[in-house]
Formats: structure tokens, C-alpha cells, sequence
């Protein structure tokens, strides 16, 4: 054992004969050995009982040490020999990886990514220093100076980039122990780019479907086990523009025997959904699905250029992969993780990995949109096919009207949403047909409420999707066609029922009838809602509070709790007063 540590263990002396023993003496052992519990002289044992002797072994240099423990009694001495082995104690702070590159990241976006920080010595370490980057980048739970890490132990520590500017940042996380090394810290760098696009949030952070034999562990999305025959997929349920497309993720393959792969895959929106999972084996769990998918295979299957290379391909008929493109002089996939950048210009697909391009191939049949997805596959062989620090961008989310269900009075006017028009005790809704994460959810619409006597008012809806479905439509009136929904609600109210505040305020509502709703929170220090047009901007920060503002005034900040994906939607009602409700310009964003 290390020295600087130490170890106990017992040792049971014990009266086996038919008489009482009486002990005259005890001799305790010498350094670096020492003894607990020794029985006093002229203690008696009865038959059958028992004394213990807590012996501790606490070496201070490095060797082999002999001692011994003895007792004796009215029958004599009984004598126990101690032995220990001590190498030297060294506790050793190591960061992994010792830097790290959050990329091109669009202003108002964030990426988060983790290092590890661990003990790889043999004697616990204890953490002197310990300071957090500043902006734009952020550490919600940094490590606490004092902090004390095994041996062998592993804190995996997350850094938020958040960029307000364009240009290149840089920043350190500074990290010192006692294990005599001075600091050991952690570089940061990314980029700031032009705002504009939309981020996809990773696997880790909710919102993906997972099928199959697909799991995460941690933020980890594994895709099968090292068990024959799995296929496992993992799909972001709302379609984006395939123009402009950028992806970075690290693909982690093997602890098996040597087989299928793994693919990051652009499914057909209007052939798939997000419960897509193609054949195992070499299907590689994406086998019979329409789309283009990039394959990282390490199997040679039929067909196949090599047991280690890099593909494009466009479908799969009788077991066979058709290519569009192959690169054998990939790295060894199945040798520790390997860095992926997959980015596309029109129809033209670019992959690189680990820095260096292996295919760069126009693809005709490349859908205009697509749903995300990753899959992986084993058969008679086996490997776990892991994807991490996922980080996705797009031109924009291709949501549309055909992706929202419209109910009651709803009705689609171009890209706007009339709930209801200026007719009595109305109500409608406009719900997403697939959830989206919560975490990190930024909804912004315009409302233009008005034409008619005044009541009551519409609500931007956060609801569960695994308690509800796109056809939700709640109660009318004060309950604006959200009341008795699982979820929650931002509202803007027209109309003063029983318990509101005011006839023109806005709210965010986990509850209740409408008259009133249980509110978290309210604000009348808003405009007139049924004057004018309005922008309303709510978002999901990363410690679970949410943020409203009105015409770019932020009017609330409240905790709230969300299930980890919800389905957006829109909700409006008249009662015995009325009002056109009308919802323009919806942008939805992580």
C-alpha cells in the first residue's frame, strides 16, 4: 500500500476451550504497526468468546514490514505475525484532455462540452486552486477549492461557450492540487460567429428519440452493447435544413469482438419519423431507411471496400450498401476516440476525421431537410458504438405549418396562426407534431390580439408530451385554450376573471382553471396587449428558470420545471367578450 495511508483490519483472539482464560499480558506490535483493543491484564474470556484487536498499518517509507501481535492467558501465548508492503504515496492531478476547442459558435448561442479532472496516483489529492474561466465562458457547478479526489477518482467538469461577439476567445480553467506539481490547467478556445442559424441540442441534453438497443450513459449516447445482433438509433424529431449543416462528434467503438459501425444519418423527413431504426449487422442500424447516411464500418460486409473505412451511402438493397463514396485510409476505428466533422454545402457533403478530409462528394439525392440521427449496429460480432460531445448547427429548423396540428378554431393564414377570430365562447390551438428538448428552449412569436370587445387572451404552451398530443386543446374562455393541459404556460391575459392582477398582464402558469390559473409568476408591467403587434421572446436557461420579455423588456424570471422535452404550442379563447388571437413569425431554437 502507498505510504501516507493507512489500513485496519482486525484480529480475533478466541477462547475455544471448556474453562475461562484470564489474561496476564499483551505485547502490541511495533511501528509502523499499531494495535486497538488489546485486552487488559486479568481480563477474562469466557469459553467461546471472543476479543478483537483492531491493528493498523500506517508506513511511512517504502519497504517490507514485519511486526507481531501476541496475547497470553492461562494456557499460554498465541502469537499473530504482521506483514505489509509500502511503496511510495504520490497523489497526481491530470487533466483529460489538457485542452479544449468549442468551435464555431454562432452570438446568443452556447455549447457545452466536458474534461475530466482525476487522481491518477495512489493517495488521495486535495484540490488548492480551483478557478473558473470568465466570459464568454461559463461553469454552473465549478470544482470547490478543498475538494479531496481519490485515487483513480474522475470529475467530469462542464464548460458553457458563450459568445457575445465575433472573433476568437480564449480562457483557462485554472486547477492546482498538493501533489507538489504547480498547476495543471485546462485551455479553452472557440470562436464566435455571426448570429444566425439554430443549434441542435446534443443526445445528452434531451430531446432525442432513442430506439432500439440506443441508451445514454451520462452524455453519452450509446448506440448498441458489446451484444450480438443489436441496432440501436438515436433521432432529433424536428427536421432541419440540410444546407449549411455542421456537425462535430467524437465516435468511441470497441470493448467487442470487432463488428458493425456506427453512422451519422440524414433520415427522409417525408418517409421517416423519429422512431426510425434500420437492420443490425451490417445494416448498421440504419439499413432499409430512405436518406444518406455517413458510415463508419469495421466489418467487411458483401460489397464493401475494406473491414476499416469511411463511407456515403445513398441505400441499401439485398443486404448491400450502395456508396456514393468510400475512404479506406480512415484511422483505426475500434483504436480510441476519433474527432468527426461532417459539413454540407448545397448537395456536397465534407467529412473529415481527426483534421484531415476523407470525402468531399456531391449527392443529388440529398433530401432539402432531414431528421438527425445516429445509429450503430452489431451481429455475430460485437462492439459498444458510442457517440460524445455531439455539437450540430443548421441554417434553421424546418418546422412549417404541416409540422403543427391545428385544433378547434385554429386555422394557418400564411406563416401565422389565427387561433380564433372575433366570435363568442371560440377557442383553438396550434401544437408541434413532435417534441423538443426543454433545456436550453428559446421560443420568440409575435401576438396581435384585438377587433373585437376585449377577452381573453392566448398562451404560449410548454406541454408533456408523455401526458398529451398535438391535438391538445384546453378549456375556452379564462382558461384560453390551455387550462387543464399537463404542463405549463406563459399567458397574455386581456381579461380581468376572478384572482388576476389586472386586465392586461402576462403570466407564467403551471395550472388551474383560468379563473384564476396558478401563476409562478405575473408582470402588469407590460404594453397594451390589444394594441398593436407584439414580440414575445421566452427562453429556458441552463439553471431551470424562465425568462419572458415583451418588445424586448424582460418582465419575468422564474424557476420552473419542465420535463426534459415538451411539445410546443399556442392557445387562445373568447368568452362572452371577444378578440381575433393571432400568432406570427414563431421561431423555435436551442
Amino acid at each position: 500500500m502507498a505510504t501516507g495511508t493507512t489500513k485496519t483490519l482486525g484480529v480475533t483472539f478466541t477462547n475455544t476451550g471448556t474453562s475461562a482464560e484470564t489474561i496476564s499480558a499483551s505485547s502490541p506490535p511495533s511501528s509502523p504497526f499499531s494495535a486497538v483493543g488489546l485486552p487488559a491484564n486479568g481480563a477474562v474470556v469466557q469459553p467461546q468468546q471472543s476479543v478483537t484487536v483492531q491493528v493498523k498499518y500506517a508506513p511511512t517509507t517504502a519497504g517490507d514490514n514485519t511486526g507481531s501481535l501476541s496475547v497470553t492467558s492461562t494456557s499460554g501465548t498465541t502469537t499473530v505475525q504482521l506483514n505489509g508492503t509500502a511503496v511510495t504515496g504520490q497523489a497526481h492531478l491530470t487533466v483529460t484532455p489538457t485542452s479544449t476547442d468549442f468551435g464555431s459558435v454562432a452570438v446568443g448561442k452556447s455549447v457545452t462540452k466536458t474534461f475530466g479532472i482525476s487522481n491518477t496516483g495512489n493517495i488521495p489529492l486535495t484540490i488548492t486552486k480551483a478557478a473558473p474561466p470568465t466570459a464568454p465562458f461559463q461553469v454552473t457547478n465549478p470544482l470547490s477549492e478543498g475538494q479531496v479526489i481519490g485515487p483513480e477518482d474522475v470529475i467530469h467538469q462542464a464548460v458553457t461557450f458563450s459568445p457575445t461577439a465575433v472573433g476568437a476567445a480564449s480562457g483557462v480553467y485554472q486547477l492546482t492540487s498538493d501533489d507538489g506539481r504547480g498547476p495543471q490547467n485546462e485551455a479553452l478556445t472557440g470562436m464566435g460567429t455571426a448570429a444566425g442559424g439554430v443549434t441542435v441540442p446534443a443526445p445528452g441534453a434531451g430531446g432525442w428519440k432513442l430506439n432500439g438497443s440506443a441508451k445514454l450513459s451520462g452524455n453519452d449516447l450509446q448506440l448498441t452493447q458489446a451484444s450480438t445482433y443489436q441496432a440501436g438509433s438515436g433521432v432529433f424529431p424536428v427536421p432541419v435544413t440540410t444546407d449549411g449543416l455542421k456537425a462535430a462528434f467524437t465516435t468511441v467503438i470497441g470493448g467487442g469482438t470487432g463488428a458493425d459501425g456506427l453512422t451519422f444519418g440524414l433520415l427522409d423527413p417525408a418517409k421517416n419519423t423519429s422512431s426510425a431504426l434500420g437492420t443490425d449487422g451490417g445494416g448498421l442500424g440504419w439499413g432499409a431507411k430512405a436518406g444518406v447516411a455517413i458510415t463508419f464500418d469495421t466489418y467487411r460486409n458483401s460489397g464493401d471496400p475494406s473491414a476499416n473505412f469511411v463511407g456515403i451511402t445513398t441505400s441499401r438493397a439485398n443486404d448491400v450498401f450502395t456508396y456514393a463514396a468510400t475512404n479506406i485510409n480512415a484511422p483505426n476505428l475500434r483504436s480510441g476516440p476519433h474527432a468527426v466533422a461532417v459539413s454540407i454545402t448545397g448537395k456536397t457533403l465534407t467529412v473529415s476525421m481527426d483534421g484531415t478530409q476523407l470525402l468531399n462528394t456531391t449527392i443529388p439525392s440529398l433530401p432539402p431537410t432531414a431528421l438527425l440521427a445516429f445509429t450503430g449496429g452489431t451481429g455475430g460480432l460485437t462492439d459498444i458504438h458510442t457517440v460524445r460531445d455531439a455539437a450540430i448547427t443548421a441554417s434553421s429548423y424546418a418546422p412549417g405549418p404541416s409540422s403543427w396540428t391545428l385544433n378547434g378554431t385554429a386555422a394557418a393564414s400564411g406563416t401565422d396562426f389565427v387561433l380564433t377570430q372575433a366570435v363568442q365562447n371560440t377557442k383553438g390551438s396550434a401544437v408541434q407534431n413532435a417534441p423538443t428538448a426543454s433545456a436550453g428552449l428559446k421560443v420568440s412569436f409575435t401576438s396581435t390580439i384585438g377587433g373585437g370587445t376585449g377577452a381573453d387572451g392566448l398562451a404560449l404552451m410548454l406541454l408533456d408530451p408523455s401526458k398529451t398530443a398535438p391535438a391538445a386543446l384546453g378549456v375556452g374562455g379564462g382558461g384560453l385554450g390551455y387550462a387543464g393541459l399537463p404542463g405549463i404556460a406563459v399567458t397574455l391575459d386581456t381579461y380581468r376573471n376572478t384572482g388576476d392582477p389586472s386586465a392586461n398582464f402576462v403570466g407564467v402558469a403551471t395550472g388551474g382553471n383560468g379563473a384564476p390559473f396558478q401563476y409562478a409568476a405575473t408582470s402588469t408591467a407590460v404594453p397594451a396587449l390589444r394594441t398593436g403587434t407584439h414580440t414575445v421572446n421566452v427562453s429556458v436557461t441552463t439553471a431551470g428558470h424562465l425568462l419572458v420579455k415583451v418588445d424586448g423588456t424582460q418582465v419575468i424570471d422564474t424557476a420552473v420545471t419542465l420535463p426534459p422535452n415538451v411539445l410546443v404550442g399556442f392557445a387562445g379563447a373568447t368568452g362572452a367578450l371577444t378578440d381575433k388571437h393571432t400568432v406570427g413569425g414563431v421561431s423555435i431554437t436551442h
